[in-house]
């Protein structure tokens, strides 16, 4: 299907995903068009490269081991070289890609190194490509394609900017802000998570987390503890019970973490608040 893979020293075409060549030639030149992206990774040093990729063209390039160069999908590539050149060529159909992107992030649109960048996490997976296609037994279709994947990944993580436009942080609506208070009151002695907090207002984690900040100046946890703080001080104040009974009913772990919050907090401590009440 594609000349710059197939005639390879060993490759392999993976339906719905690609194809993975290593790749070894003499001096010389090369013209080629592809309806896939074409990812170049060399495994050793080549002198004297010229590439051409579109309208864009660089002359006397030494490239080093680890360099990769990218040929976007339906682009007229052409490269030279004057020494010998081995590489792992891998084609990435651009729907696969796509696929990839969008586990990846809501909108991407990858830019390509030009024309060449260095990447050793590349030249890593380069390497075990070349050892599974030269294998004596057959090579696993499975184990390339989870290279293939793995290659994909890095590349967009790598190259690739979020076309999404940036949205400002909103607050809680003033209903969510009210639930998520009164959720907090009634629940001072259970052990709350952020995964908790987040459903009661139906966001995931990260937005409520910004969204509360905006809200109330402070992060869900530190008003949560001034929350138990106060109704900690009510208890030891108003009521005959122990320090650690206190504790437990206003969700602190126990009588020492109780202590240590009041004092950083409040610059109290329990004892002082019940010296004074007569408790």
């Amino acid at each position: 299907m594609l000349d710059c893979l197939s005639d390879g020293a060993g490759f392999q075409w993976i339906p719905d995903r690609g194809g993975i060549a290593h790749s070894v030639r003499a001096p010389g030149s090369r013209t080629f068009t592809a309806n896939v992206h074409l990812v170049e990774i060399f495994l050793a040093p080549v002198s004297g490269v010229e590439f051409r990729i579109g309208v864009n063209r660089w002359q006397g390039i030494d490239v080093p081991a680890g360099a990769l160069a990218v040929i976007p999908a339906n682009l007229e590539g052409f490269a030279s070289w004057s020494s010998v050149k081995e590489s792992a060529i891998v084609a990435l159909q651009p729907s696969y890609l796509q696929d990839l992107a969008t586990c990846e992030t809501e909108a991407v649109e990858p830019q390509w190194p030009v024309p060449i960048s260095a990447d050793a996490f590349a030249l890593g997976i380069a390497q075990m490509m070349k050892a599974e296609l030269m294998r004596k037994e057959r090579a696993s279709l499975r184990y390339l394609d989870a290279l293939l994947t793995q290659l994909g990944v890095h590349l967009l993580r790598v190259n690739t900017q979020d076309k999404s436009p940036a949205k400002a942080i909103g607050k809680l609506s003033s209903y969510n802000a009210k639930r998520i208070q009164a959720f907090m009151k009634e629940n001072l002695s259970r052990k709350l998570t952020l995964a908790d907090l987040a459903a009661i207002c139906e966001l995931s984690p990260s937005h409520f987390v910004n969204a509360f900040k905006a809200t109330f100046g402070q992060s869900p946890y530190r008003y949560l503890l001034g929350l138990r703080l106060v109704y900690a001080e009510k208890l030891l104040a108003e009521r005959d019970m122990t320090i650690v009974q206190v504790a437990h009913l206003s969700g602190f772990s126990s009588q020492s973490h109780l202590t240590s919050a009041m004092s950083k907090y409040r610059g109290e401590t329990p004892f002082r608040i019940q010296g004074r009440t007569g408790k």
